[in-house]
């Protein structure tokens, strides 16, 4: 009577609090993906000069240095929207993943119980069927 106790109060926290467990870890997990590559902050300045390099205009009429400022800022724009998309690249690339591997893992433990029932199965009738 006791096992099948057992066997209910596990059946129980493993659909039940278990499961709840690892949709939030999987969601704390997710979310720290998230913010380690600062998407919110590369998507807000996508098209910002990198690092805040940009040369200022001093002053004047001075068609070289207008000229001169115009090219580096926009390089530094280039190189910033360059670097960002690679990084956003790199962190869709990795939630994707994540989120992958965990819905995988949560198909797998919503499926352990009966693996591990079939496994030990197997393991008796082939103890037992060799002799």
């Amino acid at each position: 009577m006791e096992i099948a106790l057992f066997f209910e109060h596990y059946f129980t926290w493993h659909y039940s609090r278990a499961l709840n467990a690892i949709v939030g870890i999987a969601h704390n997990f997710i979310w720290f993906l998230y913010h380690f590559f600062s998407v919110p902050i590369l998507l807000k300045t996508f098209f910002s000069p990198w690092r805040r390099l940009n040369e200022e205009y001093r002053g004047g009429f001075n068609v070289e240095a207008i000229f001169s400022s115009f090219v580096v800022n926009t390089m530094m724009r280039i190189v910033g929207v360059l670097i960002r998309a690679v990084t956003l690249f790199v962190a869709f690339f990795v939630l994707c993943v994540s989120i992958l591997l965990s819905a995988s893992f949560l198909v797998i433990w919503c499926f352990l119980p009966f693996l591990v029932a079939l496994l030990v199965y197997q393991g008796f009738h082939e103890l037992f069927t060799t002799v």
